[in-house]
Protein backbone atom coordinates (compact mmCIF):
# COMPACT_ATOMS: atom_id res chain seq x y z
CA UNK A 1 0.00 0.00 0.00
CA UNK A 2 1.29 3.48 -0.83
CA UNK A 3 -0.25 6.63 0.57
CA UNK A 4 0.77 10.23 0.24
CA UNK A 5 -0.47 13.25 2.02
CA UNK A 6 0.34 16.11 4.24
CA UNK A 7 -0.99 17.92 7.25
CA UNK A 8 -0.77 21.69 7.53
CA UNK A 9 2.71 22.75 8.66
CA UNK A 10 3.99 19.16 8.67
CA UNK A 11 6.56 17.40 6.53
CA UNK A 12 5.11 16.00 3.33
CA UNK A 13 5.24 12.24 3.85
CA UNK A 14 5.04 9.38 1.39
CA UNK A 15 3.94 6.39 3.45
CA UNK A 16 4.65 2.88 2.12
CA UNK A 17 3.55 -0.35 3.81
CA UNK A 18 5.33 -3.41 2.47
CA UNK A 19 4.76 -7.04 3.47
CA UNK A 20 8.02 -8.96 3.76
CA UNK A 21 8.80 -12.66 4.26
CA UNK A 22 11.48 -12.05 6.92
CA UNK A 23 11.51 -10.58 10.42
CA UNK A 24 12.27 -6.88 9.83
CA UNK A 25 15.11 -5.88 12.17
CA UNK A 26 16.94 -2.55 12.03
CA UNK A 27 20.38 -3.01 10.43
CA UNK A 28 19.55 -6.32 8.72
CA UNK A 29 21.03 -6.31 5.20
CA UNK A 30 17.63 -7.26 3.75
CA UNK A 31 16.05 -4.26 5.47
CA UNK A 32 18.79 -1.94 4.17
CA UNK A 33 18.48 -3.30 0.62
CA UNK A 34 14.67 -3.17 0.64
CA UNK A 35 14.68 0.38 2.01
CA UNK A 36 17.06 1.59 -0.69
CA UNK A 37 15.06 -0.14 -3.41
CA UNK A 38 11.83 1.48 -2.19
CA UNK A 39 13.56 4.91 -2.04
CA UNK A 40 14.78 4.51 -5.64
CA UNK A 41 11.31 3.55 -6.86
CA UNK A 42 9.67 6.38 -4.89
CA UNK A 43 12.09 8.99 -6.24
CA UNK A 44 11.21 7.89 -9.79
CA UNK A 45 7.49 8.58 -9.29
CA UNK A 46 6.09 11.50 -11.26
CA UNK A 47 4.72 12.97 -8.01
CA UNK A 48 7.90 12.40 -5.97
CA UNK A 49 8.66 16.12 -5.68
CA UNK A 50 5.47 16.55 -3.62
CA UNK A 51 7.05 14.65 -0.72
CA UNK A 52 9.94 15.36 1.64
CA UNK A 53 9.99 12.20 3.72
CA UNK A 54 9.65 8.47 3.10
CA UNK A 55 7.92 6.59 5.91
CA UNK A 56 8.36 2.89 5.24
CA UNK A 57 6.68 0.17 7.27
CA UNK A 58 8.07 -3.32 6.75
CA UNK A 59 5.53 -5.82 8.04
CA UNK A 60 5.86 -9.58 8.36
CA UNK A 61 2.49 -11.20 9.02
CA UNK A 62 2.65 -13.95 11.63
CA UNK A 63 -0.34 -16.32 11.67
CA UNK A 64 -2.46 -15.97 14.80
CA UNK A 65 -0.03 -13.43 16.30
CA UNK A 66 0.65 -9.75 16.08
CA UNK A 67 2.61 -8.87 12.92
CA UNK A 68 6.31 -8.10 13.23
CA UNK A 69 6.87 -4.53 12.09
CA UNK A 70 9.68 -2.04 11.59
CA UNK A 71 9.18 1.67 10.88
CA UNK A 72 11.84 3.48 8.85
CA UNK A 73 11.72 7.23 8.29
CA UNK A 74 14.19 8.88 5.90
CA UNK A 75 14.42 11.95 3.70
CA UNK A 76 13.12 10.96 0.29
CA UNK A 77 15.56 12.96 -1.81
CA UNK A 78 18.69 13.28 0.32
CA UNK A 79 21.17 10.54 1.19
CA UNK A 80 20.02 9.15 4.57
CA UNK A 81 23.68 8.80 5.58
CA UNK A 82 24.10 12.54 5.31
CA UNK A 83 26.63 12.58 2.46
Amino acid sequence: MVEGGNLPEAARVLRVVLKVAFTPVDGDERVVATTEQVRRIARDLDAAEQYDTLLLYLVRPVPEKKPERLEIQQPLHADPGGS
